[in-house]
């Protein structure tokens, strides 16, 4: 079984100035000696196959594509890489403008852009825009949507200052009243809030310093190697494991007969298997994990073992799995769950619509594609407990299956957030963690595991797929009355997290419009698809593609502007949602669309011709949506954070959050920095490691910001009033006098008076004030669960709103779509760092970019094609569209200083605003989802 081993080479080079002399296989790539051998990981390997440009170095002056370049071709040559940069411990000018410009997100991708660029620059000093973007072709950049990534470069090359950034591009729109003056902040100003910070971790991120999971290496580390179902739905009739066994290097191979606790794990239903037992249900399914002394050796036995099944039936389409005759994945069937909602009347209210449409709409299996693949890394600390490394979403949940599989208390395990690069959802779910746990548990060594991009885009989670039939009754005169839908959601093989999801799809297809008559069916279905998770703006970005293209029909339908459409429906103070909860506060619905139009110009675009050239035409589309920040719905969502004041001066903030590039760990920093008077450099992060920090709950639902921003400031509130009570005692003051400024306190009545934070902190102990406080927030008081038989109540609170406009071109004869411009204003309560809201807003619209207009797994019969980046199409640098987005600022008063979350509702709006957009260019709707040119074409009854 062992493959050809070519002869090795003495393999010589010079690597970031350093003569370097190795024995290597010449097949091996350059990528893996830089990685493996000289331990330079900043080089990342994400495709492997040379489509993504993360392993991006400079050889002989030229960025090359280090994955697909074998040794003998790099022998003698002149290499750089991200470790090289910075000299004398003087970052290089790109650095520093990435790092300043916000040019990255989760940062796995950025030493590949940084090299890039700097080929470009070194060769071309001032390049044009289009010249940017060429050169960064190949690299692909999952979370940024480039435009700031486009700015790093410019800002390295001159062409931009560092005050220059945001012009045009972006704005805030703050809005105030009356009720925000009694807030306790309105009068402060504010050092850190609001003001432009660079990421905490800027530092590790742009130098390739920072170790993601596949960059750990343990002493006596050995591999793990999974071996999957070859069915979509077989019973398993037997695993023979004895050929693998012989192989030598092999040290165990597990099955479901070595878990010594629980076989199962998963969400709220825990239907998943660690290993398939009796039956696998979906393609690639977990049946054994080969453990052996190496990556190669365990390959090899893995297929080794022999697998016997009984292949059963398999069923792909959620509307057929709920049929009496369809195969049954479960004894209790394929539906599992449905969610129920009625409000009003349906009937009255189609009775007195005049005008009703009825359509059917279709979303497909979006892969959320972090450039990190999966992987973990099992071994035994030096305090003798069980360590887990791994990119999830939630160290406590990855630690509770774990312990669960393997029957042990929960002070055995510990579980640690390497740097991610990003999630969008899919690392809710469990994927190596439990495994490389097992193995280290049952074999004594530390065990890797280290999926291939295609492996993870074969077996990981994908968004819910939808059949949504829509009906909905309109007067003339523009009032919706009804609206009745019927939604089917693709859980896959197990639950996962398909009853939120699905939920909530059901919640959210009424749209952001007050209807008096609403009735809802969402139905989560079994099939023998790749399970599904949780996926950036999940429930949303599906029926909200449905509602905002079915309002723009309606509009459309009665002869009205579908912006004056939305205004005339929109939810306002005192309206009531789809769940009959009275919105009794501010809504910034209508505020949303007057943001978008005073950047896009909508009424003027609308007088514009649509015919641009013989096969060019161009149309203006535009969508508004809500969103629930947080689980909602009454489900408990305590987040649990310690603050500590250190003697030194400086503070440490314990959070059980992750932060995979969503700026989480910076804004913490932000909000106990501006609490304590300290300046960003002095507030160091602790968070993601279930020994040293409470539990935050998973970082999802656009809920951090909210939740545990909350609970940062509820820790930080005690330490503030200490400091000012010890600093009145040492200025000899009175404590109302005192205030804090930068690193000190002083007296406003004598500013002369004042005294550093540090010699305060000093004095804690001495005054009797504890360092370290504890601050909760019980978000899940602010929400009630949904009536069993309506479906009625408080399902969310806060809720983000957002509107989106967008230009496009449509080339009749190819059926392309090209967006030329995306106008977006979404509520934010508060921006606390700008340039990362810009951030976020950017990067979620390029991933409804992808949703809209390509990006699909492709099932054929439960197998998804598109397991690369050569197949699976992700935006690239030359295909972001001009984004300009507007951060409408009004204080949430429960929130952080104001703030909500804004990591989500941005992908939700823009396949609708493009979908729209296209009908307005050529007369043809797309119901379906991606809108490629295949399917405009046939739209439009031609054929390519």
């Amino acid at each position: 079984m062992s493959s050809k081993v070519s002869n090795p080479m003495i393999f010589q080079a010079t690597i970031n100035g350093k003569p370097v002399q190795l024995e290597v296989d010449p097949q091996r790539t350059l990528l893996d000696i830089l990685r493996e051998d000289l331990d330079l990981t900043g080089a990342k390997k994400a495709c492997d196959i040379g489509t993504c440009g993360s392993c991006t170095v400079i050889m002989n002056g030229k960025g090359v594509l280090a994955c697909i370049t074998p040794a003998e071709r790099a022998h003698g040559k002149n290499i750089e890489t991200i470790e090289g940069l910075a000299r004398d411990g003087k970052l290089h000018p790109l650095q520093e403008a990435f790092m300043k410009a916000h040019g990255f997100q989760c940062g796995i991708c950025t030493p590949g852009f940084i090299m890039a660029a700097k080929a470009l620059l070194d060769k071309n000093p001032n390049p044009t825009d289009q010249q940017i973007k060429t050169a960064l072709k190949t690299n692909i950049c999952r979370c940024t949507g480039y435009q700031q990534l486009i700015e790093s470069v410019k800002l390295a090359a001159g062409q931009l200052k560092e005050e220059d950034l945001d012009v045009g591009k972006f704005r805030i729109a703050r809005y105030t009243d009356d009720e925000d003056q009694q807030l306790p902040w309105a009068q402060r100003e504010f050092k850190i809030i609001g003001k432009p910070q660079p990421r905490v971790e800027s530092q590790s991120r742009v130098t390739g310093q920072a170790r993601y999971t596949a960059d750990y290496k343990v002493p006596g580390m050995a591999w793990g190697v999974t071996v999957r179902s070859a069915h979509t739905h077989a019973r398993v009739l037997n695993i023979e494991t004895t050929a693998a066994e012989r192989v030598p290097g092999v040290l165990r191979v597990l099955t479901w007969k070595d878990v010594p606790g629980e076989n199962a794990y998963g969400k709220k239903i825990r239907d998943q298997q660690v290993f398939a037992k009796d039956k696998v249900r979906y393609y690639g399914e977990p049946l054994a994990l080969v453990v052996a002394e190496t990556k190669k050796i365990a390959e090899e036995a893995a297929s080794l073992v022999r697998v016997d099944y009984e292949v059963l039936p398999g069923v792909y389409d959620p509307e057929d799995a709920m049929k009496p005759e369809a195969p049954q994945l479960y004894e209790k069937g394929n539906i599992l769950s449905h969610y129920h909602l009625e409000k009003g009347d349906i009937a009255k209210g189609f009775a007195e619509a005049e005008v009703i449409i009825e359509r059917k709409y279709t979303t497909h299996p979006q892969d959320h594609s972090p450039l990190e693949s999966e992987a973990a890394l099992a071994y035994y600390g030096e305090d003798g407990k069980l360590t887990v490394i791994s990119p999830g979403q939630s160290v406590f949940f990855d630690r509770l299956n774990i312990i669960r599989a393997l029957g042990v208390p929960k002070e055995d395990v510990r579980c640690i957030q390497a740097a991610i690069g990003a999630a969008y959802g899919k690392r809710e779910a469990i994927y190596g963690q439990i495994h490389a746990a097992l193995a280290t548990f049952l074999t004594g060594r530390p065990v890797k595991i280290e999926y291939s991009r295609e492996e993870t885009m074969l077996v990981t989670t994908k968004r819910t797929q939808l059949r949504t039939y829509i009906k909905t009754g309109v007067k003339k005169t523009g009032e919706m009355v009804a609206l009745e839908a019927r939604i089917i959601g693709d859980s896959g093989a197990y639950a996962s997290w398909s009853l939120n999801i699905m939920r909530k799809a059901g919640v959210l297809v009424s749209g952001p419009y007050e209807i008096p008559h609403v009735k809802v069916d969402s139905y989560a279905v079994y099939t023998n698809n790749p399970i599904t998770c949780a996926t950036r703006g999940f429930g949303a970005a599906e029926t909200e593609f449905c509602t905002e293209s079915h309002v723009d029909e309606m509009a459309h339908a009665i002869g009205m502007d579908p912006m004056e459409f939305r205004l005339k429906n929109v939810l306002r103070r005192g309206s009531k949602t789809s769940t009959n909860f009275e919105l009794n506060f501010y809504v910034p619905a209508v505020d949303t669309l007057v943001e978008a139009d005073k950047n896009f110009h909508w009424r003027e675009k609308k007088r514009l011709p649509r015919i641009v050239s013989e096969d060019i035409r161009r149309g203006y589309g535009m969508a508004t949506i809500w969103y629930g920040i947080g689980f909602g719905s009454g489900i408990e969502d305590t987040t649990d954070v310690i603050v500590e004041l250190q003697e030194d001066g400086m503070a440490t903030v314990y959070v059980g959050t992750v932060d995979y590039g969503n700026g989480s760990n910076t804004t913490f920093a932000m909000l106990t920095a501006e609490l304590l008077g300290l300046s960003l450099d002095k507030i160091h992060i602790v968070n993601g490691d279930s020994d040293r920090t409470k539990n935050c709950g998973s970082t999802v639902a656009t809920k951090q910001t909210y939740t545990t921003g909350n609970a940062v400031v509820a820790a930080c509130i005690p330490l503030r009033k200490d400091i000012l009570s010890i600093a009145s005692r040492l200025l000899n003051i009175p404590e109302d006098e005192v205030d804090i400024g930068l690193n000190e306190a002083y007296s406003r009545k004598d500013p002369a008076k004042r005294i550093p934070i540090q010699s305060i902190a000093g004095q804690f102990r001495r005054f009797g004030k504890p360092r370290r406080r504890e601050g909760l927030f019980h978000h899940q008081k602010l929400t009630t669960p949904l009536d069993s038989k309506t479906g009625t109540g408080k399902a969310w609170f806060p809720i983000a709103f957002g509107t989106q406009m967008a230009e496009v071109e449509v080339n009749i004869k190819t059926g392309k779509i090209k967006v030329n411009k995306i106008v977006a204003a979404h509520h934010v309560g508060r921006a606390l760092n700008p340039q990362a809201v810009r951030g976020q807003i950017v990067g979620g619209i390029s991933f409804g970019w992808g949703f809209a207009l390509c990006e699909d797994a492709n099932y054929k019969e439960g197998i998804p094609q598109n397991l690369n980046y050569d197949k699976y199409k992700l935006m690239r640098s030359t295909d972001y569209p001009d984004v300009e987005v507007i951060a409408l600022e009004k204080d949430e008063k429960s929130g952080p200083f104001g703030a909500i979350g804004i990591g989500e509702p941005p992908t939700i709006p823009v396949a609708p605003a493009i979908a729209n957009a296209v009908y307005d260019a050529i007369g043809i709707r797309i119901y379906d989802l991606p809108m490629t040119p295949e399917k405009v074409l046939k739209a439009m009854g031609r054929t390519q």
